[in-house]
């Protein structure tokens, strides 16, 4: 994991809602940690590509995320977290 990767990371975990969701922009993010939009984009294909997070659904014209359940989880119901992570695998 790259430096930037990990400044995005945390962030991302400090966003983390519910059942693993993370809703947030990536010019939000770039503007809360002091970097340019597209290093924020490079840092979440990386997340992505280490699956990490994974794409959730589009709310408005916003990306939402959704943290691996190995690596952490907010919320009851792991194993329907769990589940949930691993059908967004199969709709990529």
């Amino acid at each position: 994991m790259s430096y930037e990767e990990y400044r995005v990371f945390l962030k991302l975990l400090g966003k983390l809602d519910f059942e693993n969701y993370i809703r947030v922009t990536q010019t939000e993010i770039a503007k809360e940690l002091g970097m340019k939009q597209p290093s924020v984009a490079r840092a979440i294909k990386g997340l992505l590509e280490q699956d990490i997070i994974r794409k959730g659904p589009k709310v408005g014209n916003s990306n939402t995320y959704r943290l691996n359940p190995m690596i952490g989880h907010k919320g009851q119901g792991i194993n329907k977290t769990k589940k949930e992570y691993e059908h967004l695998k199969r709709i990529k």
